[in-house]
């Protein structure tokens, strides 16, 4: 088999610290039926720490690997580290462990690689730069993209479909540049980015080509920032604008185990709990654990955002391997366009911002600092992919002007009286 050529992200660092975050909280870990048999195939016995009659469960028309009673991976070992990797090899273990935190999406005559930020690593920029691994990640890329059409067209950039990888990644690149923009502040950014989609979308110019086309699209560039720079902006969102803002951050926080899946009726009770209480955003926030536990929703509103200089750097590099791996559109991202996956970008920024103040709540800080931010990326990105996307939430904010607003104000959400 041909192993495909990887783009990866610049200036992200990866590699495995051995934490056993991802082998430990009752995660579902699907197996395919090849891992299923190789597994078998291993002769487990409970003398090696096994139980080879609940080392692989049923789930739905499929198997999972099976769970200690703390939730940890069935095959964890007390050092915290994984059984089948240790006696056998990492390439012996099931597909999703192998490829984990790692992502890979058709960019076309490249596979585009990127990270889950669920993996403390990965929001820490701890290890080797992705980029001086890009012969190790190919046989990855391979077993990831497997049974995948050889030849997948891109995402639209907006609503007519293409077959035109260049043209398509042209318009990514320039939205790189401008989230990573030194002019702006990390919020204004992503308005001008809003803004120059909404120019070009209007002109039509996704449907062109040709060099007088690129320096049209670098001028419109230019007159967002400019625009921007030079006229006041409303930054405080309306009710409706928090309302949804809180939903879409109950979504993102929230980490469905295989526990909760065993208990479904209680599990939905909690959620629907959960979002009226985010719906009205009154009284104490449910216990998400892990740093997100009650606290009022009047001292998450109410406190500032985190300092620009520990908050931009962080989150302008997790948005950038979002945009350069492309989990954010077509088949890395529920088949949105350009434009929607962009702008779901944009409310995940003001999600982020609103988990950290969580997280800074409930340790008893006055303002988030780098470790709630942190927390913040980690446990929204668990959910970026499995997640719904948020389209009609989003055409409704941008109709209303509101998803600026809540980039510009940082994902405040308390309107000033």
């Amino acid at each position: 088999m041909k192993l495909p050529s990887i783009d990866a992200p610049s200036g992200q660092n990866w590699s495995c610290h051995g934490c056993s975050n991802c082998c430990r909280g009752g995660l579902l870990i699907v197996l395919t039926a090849a891992d299923r048999q190789r597994i078998l195939d291993q002769k487990w016995t409970l003398a090696e720490g096994v139980n080879p009659a609940s080392m692989i469960e049923p789930n739905g028309s499929g198997f999972r690997l099976g769970h200690q009673p703390d939730g940890a991976c069935v095959f964890l070992d007390p050092d915290g580290r994984c059984r089948i990797h240790s006696r056998f090899g990492e390439a012996a273990k099931p597909m999703a462990c192998r490829i984990y935190p790692l992502v890979f999406h058709p960019a076309g005559k490249k596979v585009a690689a990127g990270l889950r930020f669920d993996c403390p690593s990965a929001v820490a920029n701890r290890g080797t730069p992705l980029a001086a691994q890009t012969e190790s990640l190919r046989p990855l890329a391979a077993l990831a993209l497997e049974g995948m059409p050889a030849n997948v067209p891109p995402p639209s950039v907006f609503t007519e479909p293409s077959d035109d990888w260049p043209s398509f990644l042209r318009f990514v690149r320039r939205l790189e540049r401008i989230i990573t923009s030194d002019e702006l502040n990390l919020g204004l950014r992503w308005v001008a980015g809003l803004r120059w989609l909404a120019t070009v979308e209007r002109a039509r110019l996704d449907l062109l080509h040709g060099p007088e086309v690129e320096g049209v699209l670098d001028n419109l560039h230019r007159t967002a920032v400019v625009s921007i720079k030079s006229s006041p902006t409303e930054v405080r969102p309306g009710w409706t604008a928090r309302m949804m803002l809180r939903q879409q951050v109950l979504e993102q926080a929230r980490r469905t185990t295989v526990e909760d899946l065993s208990h479904l009726g209680r599990y939905r009770w909690f959620l629907v709990v959960g979002a009226v209480r985010f719906l009205l955003g009154s009284g104490k926030t449910p216990d998400f654990g892990s740093g997100f536990t009650p606290v009022r929703f009047s001292a998450i509103e109410s406190m500032s955002p985190p300092d620009a200089g520990d908050a931009d750097p962080l989150l302008t590099r997790y948005f950038l391997v979002k945009l350069q791996s492309l989990a954010f559109c077509g088949v890395g991202y529920h088949g949105l366009s350009l434009r929607d996956g962009f702008r779901s970008l944009a409310l995940q920024y003001a999600v982020i911002l609103w988990l950290s103040r969580w997280h800074a709540a409930t340790a008893g800080r006055t303002r988030p600092n780098t470790i709630d931010i942190e927390q913040a990326i980690q446990r929204a990105d668990h959910n970026w992919s499995h997640g719904r996307a948020p389209v009609d939430r989003l055409r409704l904010l941008v109709q209303r002007g509101d998803l600026e607003r809540l980039c510009i104000a940082g994902g405040i959400s308390t309107p000033s009286k």
